[in-house]
């Protein structure tokens, strides 16, 4: 194959120059919104829930938690099995569930963008994922009080759902238009070279066979892959043995963290209400929005902030004080909860971009999707706990300064153990937590997957000693009757900042 020929090959199996792309992109990141507005439409409605339900203060708090458990305790198992039902199942799995379905659309996502626009597609995704979010504090709580009550508002959340249902039907159509032309593409360009290349011939064969994804990828196996090792590898729970201290600690730290925020989203419009509002639920589902919005927004900036500065443990021990003091003066003061809204966003974009990423540096790139998983059951482990704990704390009253006193404990569990992991991290470890910028890796934008004849040439005067066998009967030969010689050295997609399960 000429080089220009390679060039005009797709990058990913979707072809990256697709201008379709971008309305594939906004399929996709509407996919997402209806599940994470229908998810917190409890927490909005959380005291019209209850006057709905007739149920009393104290047996509500349980009946609220048990909701959240019910979501959460599936997701302690499925981090562990979806990627690889992904893997065999594809598309199928974008209607089963919203754990699922964010699985699905970032494995699907990857198909249609270069590694440059990659992190940008993704962020897009979850920007529009927790807009969901943010309309439904403001949206349900309007419509619950002003439009026919709690069915409305939920009758409201089942439209969303239905919008990113239909959203989600025509980004798997799309996808599988864009599959069927790099079929053909593929099929024509590699038929006209298989006669003279054995691995391209391979290629064509699993080309015909409808495997687009393996015959692309099987012309990156002389030690080149994209993404390829890394989803190639089976996930296996007895990695768990090979990962450091470093990392487990890095589990807790994380867990704690969200920990501090996610269950006081659940409560936040009662507490508002209870402390401040009286019973004004339009006001509290506004207030509530403050943290969603404020996150989204600053996630591309916090993410460019922890990769260009970097002072990664200053700034999370910074952050972990920010927090413990919101949750104090929630608890003991009257001050205006508006600046502590606002600051549990900005933290909660803080540590979403620094917890993930920091994964990889402990962790060998083959074992990452175990690590991910791994961590990621531990924290919706905790996220099935908490609310029990919590609706046991706001039973004792006193407005919740029970359970502002447990947020508070569980931030300074994590304090603790961000400086367990500094000091773990500079005695034991390389100490890149504490460099001051982070370490980047370098990845080519359109990497050539093929030999040209000048690198052939190369290769078998290496192998023969002398140019005179350079003909082209001995390198069809040579390439028939040995493996090759990587020519192309691996590359790392560049780390995606602001990334994290819902």
């Amino acid at each position: 194959m000429t080089r220009p020929e390679t060039s005009r090959l797709p990058e990913n199996s979707i072809t990256s120059k697709n201008r379709g792309r971008w309305l594939v992109l906004g399929l996709s990141a509407f996919s997402l919104t209806g599940n994470y507005f229908a998810y917190d439409i409890p927490a909005a409605l959380n005291g019209q829930l209850r006057v709905y339900l007739d149920s009393n203060y104290y047996d509500w708090q349980y009946s609220l938690a048990l909701m959240y458990i019910a979501y959460s305790i599936p997701n302690i198992f499925l981090p562990l099995t979806i990627g690889r039902l992904v893997e065999t199942y594809g598309r199928g799995l974008l209607g089963v569930g919203g754990e699922s379905l964010g699985v699905a659309q970032a494995q699907m996502t990857y198909h249609w963008f270069s590694i440059k626009e990659l992190g940008f597609a993704l962020g897009v995704n979850l920007c529009f994922a927790r807009f969901g979010s943010v309309i439904n504090d403001v949206v349900s709580p309007y419509i619950a009080t002003n439009h026919g009550g709690v069915l409305s508002a939920s009758c409201f959340g089942l439209v969303m759902c239905l919008v990113s249902g239909i959203c989600a039907v025509f980004f798997v159509l799309a996808d599988y238009v864009g599959e069927a032309q790099v079929r053909l593409k593929i099929h024509q360009r590699l038929a006209t070279h298989s006669a003279t290349n054995k691995r391209y011939s391979d290629q064509l064969t699993s080309a015909e066979n409808g495997n687009i994804r393996c015959s692309y990828l099987s012309g990156l196996s002389d030690g080149f892959s994209l993404f390829g090792d890394r989803v190639d590898q089976p996930m296996r729970l007895s990695d768990i043995y090979r990962f450091p201290t470093e990392y487990w600690i890095l589990c807790c730290i994380m867990v704690c963290f969200y920990g501090s925020t996610i269950p006081f989203i659940n409560i936040g419009s009662d507490l508002l209400q209870q402390k401040w509002l009286g019973q004004d639920p339009i006001t509290a589902g506004a207030l509530l929005s403050i943290p969603d919005l404020v996150s989204t927004l600053l996630l591309p900036f916090s993410g460019l902030l922890m990769h260009f500065l970097g002072f990664r443990m200053v700034i999370m021990v910074f952050c972990a004080g920010i927090i413990g003091t919101i949750h104090w003066s929630f608890a003991f003061t009257e001050w205006s909860p508006l600046p502590g809204l606002i600051g549990l966003g900005c933290m909660s974009a803080v540590y979403a971009t620094y917890f993930w990423p920091t994964i990889s540096l402990f962790i060998d790139e083959v074992y990452l999707p175990t690590a991910y998983a791994v961590a990621t059951t531990l924290l919706n482990a905790f996220l099935s706990i908490a609310p029990l704990v919590v609706a046991l704390l706001v039973n004792k009253g006193h407005q919740y300064v029970w359970v502002e006193g447990f947020f508070c404990g569980v931030i300074l569990v994590g304090l603790v153990g961000l400086l367990a992991l500094w000091f773990f991290d500079t005695w034991w470890g390389n100490a890149v937590l504490a460099e001051s910028r982070c370490r980047q890796r370098s990845y080519q934008e359109n990497p050539d997957f093929s030999d040209s004849e000048d690198d052939y040439f190369e290769e078998t005067e290496e192998v023969y000693g002398d140019s005179e066998a350079n003909t082209p009967e001995n390198r069809i030969a040579t390439d028939t009757g040995r493996e090759k010689t990587p020519l192309i050295h691996r590359v790392d997609p560049p780390t995606l900042y602001g990334t994290e399960p819902s």
